[in-house]
């Protein structure tokens, strides 16, 4: 799931080889996976995170640069900066005023996908934020979500499967766990990376 939900993120985006691609919830396992390998066909990934963790280094997994919300006075300005004058998509799934400013550093013509809403307060754009800048907005939603894949898209994945190998794709584990050790698991130690349960 989140294999074919990081590559169809970068498809949606639009974004090409040699251009920057914003990414929010940096540390996510999706974003992590969408970094690797955004990396490996030459997309460069600006990964946005509310503070940085020391125990994992989102750079090793693919982002370009990683700009900390709680390191920033003006977004708009650092992004501006760290991308040499603004990004050619982003990939959101926070939402909120973040959202709105991170907009407004998008190149003209780009591209935002929106494929969460983590804040619980809404974005503000003006009209002409989009207007006047060509940008355009799309939903994502997880393209097994309400039907299984078929035998069409079995070469597709199987290719996606083939590349995540091929590029050595990371995926931060904290550890895994029986679903009934799931009190031993919420008292284990934060180590980098999603704690798992195992259902058999």
């Amino acid at each position: 799931m989140n294999l074919v939900t990081a590559w169809d993120l970068i498809e949606q985006s639009g974004v090409i080889k040699s251009q920057w691609l914003a990414v929010t919830g940096g540390h996510a396992t999706v974003s992590t996976i969408l970094s690797q390998f955004a990396e490996a066909v030459g997309i460069k990934i600006l990964s946005i995170v509310r503070s940085r963790r020391d125990s994992l280094d989102l750079k090793s997994l693919g982002a370009t640069e990683v700009l900390a919300l709680d390191e920033v006075n003006d977004l708009g300005q650092a992004v501006l900066e760290l991308t040499d004058g603004g990004t050619h998509g982003l990939i959101d799934c926070v939402g909120g005023a973040t959202l709105g400013e991170l907009m407004r550093t998008l190149r003209f013509g780009s591209r935002a996908v929106i494929y969460g809403g983590f804040a619980s307060e809404p974005f503000e754009l003006h009209n002409l934020d989009l207007l006047l800048n060509g940008l355009e907005i799309r939903s994502y939603i997880y393209r097994y979500f309400f039907a299984a894949p078929d035998a069409v898209d079995e070469a597709r994945i199987r290719q996606l499967l083939a590349f995540a190998a091929q590029i050595n794709l990371r995926i931060p584990v904290a550890g895994c766990f029986a679903l009934d050790q799931y009190r031993t698991a919420f008292a284990a130690p934060d180590n980098p990376g999603r704690k798992y349960f195992t259902l058999a």
